[in-house]
């Protein structure tokens, strides 16, 4: 599993990436609630920018696509950390 996460190039199946993103899910939702999603999101950066770029490839799309929901994913939770205090 750990060739699938830290490899950022080819292609990967379908089910392979559902693994991943199942896989990311369980573990921002267990750091977000035990840390704060500030830090679950860092967590999850290398596994989302994977997971979506090589399934990106497969659709001839240029990999930097995936940045942008996890950018945006970070940014709102950088916001609500400010608003609401970091803990």
């Amino acid at each position: 599993m750990d060739a699938v996460i830290s490899h950022f190039q080819g292609r990967i199946r379908r089910a392979t990436y559902w693994l991943l993103i199942l896989m990311l899910v369980i573990i921002q939702v267990a750091v977000g609630w035990l840390v704060s999603p500030f830090v679950a999101s860092l967590l999850g950066l290398p596994i989302w920018i994977s997971a979506a770029g090589r399934r990106l490839h497969d659709f001839n799309v240029t990999a930097w696509v995936s940045a942008v929901p996890f950018g945006l994913g970070f940014a709102l939770g950088f916001l609500k950390e400010l608003v609401w205090g970091f803990r």
